[in-house]
C-alpha cells in the first residue's frame, strides 16, 4: 500500500465518521450515553473507542508508545467526540506528511515490552 492509497482511506475514513456523528447527534443524550445491555457498549463508548483507537495507533507509529491519555469518559456528549476527532485528524494528516512511501515498509518498533513490529502499511512481522 502506498501513501496515495492511504490518504484516501483516511479521507473515507473521516467522511464516513462524519456521518456517524452526524447520526449519533441526533440521538438523545440519554440514548447516547446508555448501553442497550450489560453486555454490549453504547454508541459514546464504542464512538469513545474507535477515536482512541486511532490515537493509538498514530502514537504508536509516531514514537512507539502507547499512552493516550483519554478514557471514555473524556467524551460525554458528541460534541466533545467531534473537537477530539477533528485534533486527531489534523495530527494524524500531520504525521502523514511527514513520510514518503519508503517509510511505509519500515518496521515501527512498539515500545513497552511488545515483541511485534508494525510496518506502516499494514501487515505486521514478528521481531
Amino acid at each position: 500500500m502506498r501513501l496515495a492509497e492511504i490518504r484516501t482511506l483516511f479521507d473515507y475514513d473521516a467522511w464516513a465518521t462524519d456521518r456517524i456523528l452526524a447520526g449519533a447527534a441526533r440521538l438523545t443524550p440519554e440514548q447516547f450515553a446508555a448501553a442497550p445491555s450489560a453486555a454490549m457498549p453504547g454508541v459514546r463508548q464504542i464512538l469513545a473507542h474507535t477515536l482512541m483507537a486511532q490515537m493509538l495507533w498514530r502514537g504508536r507509529f509516531e514514537t512507539g508508545t502507547s499512552n493516550i491519555g483519554v478514557g471514555p469518559d473524556d467524551f460525554p456528549d458528541v460534541a466533545a467526540l467531534r473537537r477530539r476527532w477533528a485534533e486527531e485528524r489534523r495530527a494524524m494528516r500531520a504525521h502523514l506528511d511527514t513520510l514518503a512511501d519508503d517509510d511505509l515498509d519500515r518496521p515501527v518498533r512498539l515500545s513497552g515490552g511488545a515483541r511485534r513490529r508494525r510496518r506502516r502499511g499494514g501487515t505486521s512481522c514478528s521481531s
